[in-house]
């Protein structure tokens, strides 16, 4: 956004309030559900040691996190480049995965779903 200046991806919706308010308000439900079960496990008053599920759910989130970072730049690159102009961009982690970012941090929720079950 920085370098572009705007993001094309809302500029239908700047046009229609009710959609724009009916995207931002599906955005904070999703998120408020993703983190939902963060929250109910630092309000909880237990104090538990480390166990090997808390260390895969680091190392799933470190490798979610990189392939966020990676795919971003790659992604970059490709729009950076004139010859792809108008063209989806279909290389590294991007070609596999169209949201790397939703891909790099669902993961590591899932796994706590799982653990506060």
């Amino acid at each position: 956004i920085l370098n572009w200046g705007e993001d094309r991806r809302f500029d239908e919706m700047r046009s229609n309030l009710g959609k724009l308010a009916i995207f931002w308000i599906f955005q904070a439900v999703w998120v408020w559900t993703v983190s939902l079960p963060v929250t109910v496990v630092n309000a909880s008053d237990r104090d538990p040691s480390v166990q090997a599920v808390d260390v895969i759910g680091w190392i799933m989130w470190s490798v979610g996190v990189s392939i966020e970072a990676i795919a971003d730049q790659q992604k970059l690159s490709f729009k950076n480049s004139p010859e792809n102009r108008g063209k989806w961009c279909n290389v590294g982690f991007w070609k596999y995965s169209r949201h790397p970012n939703y891909f790099g941090e669902v993961g590591p929720s899932l796994l706590l779903n799982v653990t506060t079950s």
